[in-house]
């Protein structure tokens, strides 16, 4: 009998149970990239204007059901209401307008200049969908910085497979409600929850890319797991971020700005405020001038 791994997720305010969430197995893993490798040609075929009316209808789903959604994400997460409707659930419904506007122009084909060596030849620079693309997802924002690498994915005619972070199981289960809600052909979005094992058995899987948003130590051994097949990895990783203070700013603000800049999310954001600078020539200080931490 196999024995069965799971993820007990505890709330991070009162530390109840919130629930068990079962490890997808390296098995499991590689059938849902099979399901997802079936749906491609029948997604790809769709064209963008129709990919585009299908994902569309997640504005629906996020206006009818959102509160619902955030109080899940407030819940695995621990952030405010307000906050996982503002940064998690509105970003979805504004980035998708924004691609309904941007992607025909960006994936359009368009004619180039032609070599010299081809003379009476026409060329054109044309994008083709990739396949299947495994997607790996942070806790610190669960649902938009898995949201935008998906969308971003599927608009391209790619099916994706995607790995939340086991920290925020809930909010992974609130993609797999969302993206059945829109009816998606069979196997387009497949959610694997578990832990790393289950992100390095999508590594390993057959994707044709992956793209990962982590620490820098997991972005390494990503990236050095994808080259031994190889397969493209864009990796999203954390900073030191330096926060510039101008010998002439006003410095009330300042330290407003720097006190937000580093605390919002508990300090939890990729660009968060670590690290500050001080300029002894203000905002006219030149390349190279020396400055003091």
């Amino acid at each position: 009998m196999t024995v069965k791994h799971v993820i007990e997720k505890h709330s991070p305010v009162t530390g109840e149970t919130l629930g068990e969430f079962e490890v997808c197995s390296a098995e499991e893993v590689q059938r849902a990239v099979a399901r997802a490798r079936e749906a491609f040609p029948v997604w790809r075929d769709l064209g963008l204007e129709g990919r585009l009316d299908a994902l569309r209808r997640l504005q629906a789903v996020i206006a009818s059901k959102g509160e619902t959604y955030a109080r899940a994400i407030s819940a695995d997460t621990g952030k405010p209401l307000v906050d996982a409707l503002m940064t998690e659930l509105i970003a979805i419904p504004m980035f998708l307008e924004h691609y309904r506007k941007l992607a025909p122009r960006v994936l359009g084909r368009r004619k180039v200049k032609t070599p010299v060596v081809f003379p009476g030849k026409k060329s054109y620079v044309e994008y083709f969908p990739m396949g299947v693309i495994g997607v790996i997802s942070p806790w610190n924002f669960p649902l938009q910085l898995a949201m935008i690498p998906t969308l971003s994915a599927l608009i391209g005619g790619n099916t994706v497979v995607l790995k939340p972070s086991e920290v925020t199981p809930l909010t992974g289960e609130v993609m797999r409600e969302m993206f059945d809600a829109i009816q998606l052909p069979r196997g387009t979005v497949e959610v694997v929850q578990g832990d790393g094992s289950t992100g390095a058995a999508l590594v390993q899987a057959d994707i044709d890319k992956l793209f990962f948003t982590g620490s820098l130590a997991t972005g390494r051994k990503v990236m050095a797991a994808a080259a031994q097949k190889p397969i493209p990895v864009e990796l999203e990783l954390g900073g030191k971020d330096a926060m510039i203070v101008c010998a002439d700013a006003n410095l009330r603000r300042a330290a407003r700005g720097a006190a937000w800049g580093g605390l919002l999310n508990c300090g939890q954001v990729c660009t968060s405020v670590a690290r500050g600078c001080c300029s002894s020539r203000g905002a006219r200080t030149r390349p190279g001038s020396p400055a003091t931490r």
